[in-house]
């Protein structure tokens, strides 16, 4: 699971591509529910947009992901899967022109700002960070 959260190709694409050839080759669901621990095939289902309640089965997780898979070239949400986190640093409301421009920190490495007009945003600045 670490290479998967680690992973920064597009759309985690050698990640997908790794699960998919481990799925071809054991092609059985309990082989899946093995190598993954719950929480993290709850997480996977999530990134392949596949709907699981947190009361499933390890084995019914990995089915579902399995059949999900199938019909997939990437990893269509990668939010879960990734290790990546923002924190809002700083948030400026322009009121008379509809824009919030948010300031955000990436896992403390980089700082970000982007403007957003009503659902539209766009990144501004990319900033290397150093934090003490």
């Amino acid at each position: 699971m670490k290479e998967i959260l680690t992973d920064r190709t597009q759309a985690k694409a050698f990640s997908h591509e790794r699960l998919s050839r481990f799925i071809e080759k054991y092609n059985d669901a309990t082989v899946l529910s093995r190598v993954y621990l719950k929480d993290q095939l709850l997480r996977l289902c999530e990134a392949y947009e596949v709907r699981v309640r947190r009361a499933d089965t390890k084995k019914t997780l990995a089915t579902s992901l399995m059949e999900a898979m199938r019909n997939k070239t990437s990893i269509p949400f990668t939010a879960p899967i990734d290790d990546r986190q923002f924190q809002v640093v700083n948030t400026v409301a322009d009121e008379s022109h509809g824009a919030v421009r948010i300031t955000l920190r990436l896992t403390g490495t980089y700082l970000y700002i982007v403007s957003c007009k009503f659902l539209s945003c766009k990144l501004l600045l990319p900033i290397l960070w150093h934090s003490s």
